[in-house]
């Protein structure tokens, strides 16, 4: 008989000796192919599930084998003693299963090489680089630059609907600059009549109107004295 491999695993060379074994013992069945056709397929399976260490399945076809080698003994299909013999080593090869299905082994594996350590993100400095400062610093100019732009067009659109209207009311403004707040508008004209560039007259309620100072025109009105420094007298 060709044995298996040496370096096989135990489970695996005693599967292959009964797989062996069965098909000789198939080949001499006379006149019962089925019972050959299923010793034959129940060792292909016990060999195949060995070399998979698929041990429950292993498990399934040792009984199977068991059954069908006592069945073939008892009715005269096969010889008692080779049914015997084989049924000893399914034993054998039963007990090796259980052993290896019960060995777990080292439960405690390498699994620290695994992880990579979180790396803590470092904090920022409370000092800006002078990069950031530099791009920190030109921003802030550029929003300056935008909000005197945007408060000299403001002014300049709020003296121009005066100067159509001569005297104009809050109302008239308001549809002129319909994106601005109340709020604002109020004060962008209350910094007008204290910087000298528009008077009001009246002190509340519909009679009040707003307008440019007499003989001045749009453009002069808007430079007479720079924003912030109300209450200065131009000479």
């Amino acid at each position: 008989m060709k044995s298996a491999d040496s370096d096989q695993p135990e489970a695996v060379r005693k599967s292959f000796e009964i797989a062996y074994a069965l098909f000789r013992i198939g080949n001499q069945v006379a006149g019962n192919q089925s019972y050959t056709n299923y010793l034959h397929a129940y060792a292909l399976e016990l060999l195949n599930s060995a070399i998979r260490q698929d041990y429950r399945n292993m498990e399934r076809y040792i009984q199977a084998l068991d059954y069908v080698l006592r069945l073939g003994g008892d009715a005269g299909i096969i010889g008692n003693r080779n049914s015997e013999m084989v049924i000893a080593e399914l034993g054998k090869l039963n007990s090796a299963i259980a052993e290896l299905s019960s060995f777990k082994g080292d439960l405690e594996v390498d699994i620290e090489s695994i992880f990579e350590p979180i790396q803590a993100a470092d904090k920022k400095s409370n000092v800006p680089s002078d990069r950031q400062s530099q791009t920190k610093q030109s921003n802030t100019e550029k929003r300056e630059d935008a909000e005197v732009v945007n408060n000299k067009e403001r002014e300049v659109v709020i003296i121009e609907i005066i100067r159509q209207f001569g005297n104009c009311r809050m109302k008239d403004i308001q549809d002129g600059l319909p994106n601005l707040s109340e709020r604002t508008l109020r004060y962008e004209l209350k910094d007008l009549v204290l910087r000298g560039m528009v008077e009001k007259v009246g002190t509340a309620g519909p009679g009040t109107f707003y307008r440019l100072k007499t003989g001045q025109t749009a453009s002069q009105a808007t430079s007479i004295v720079p924003k912030g420094n109300a209450g200065l007298m131009v000479i």
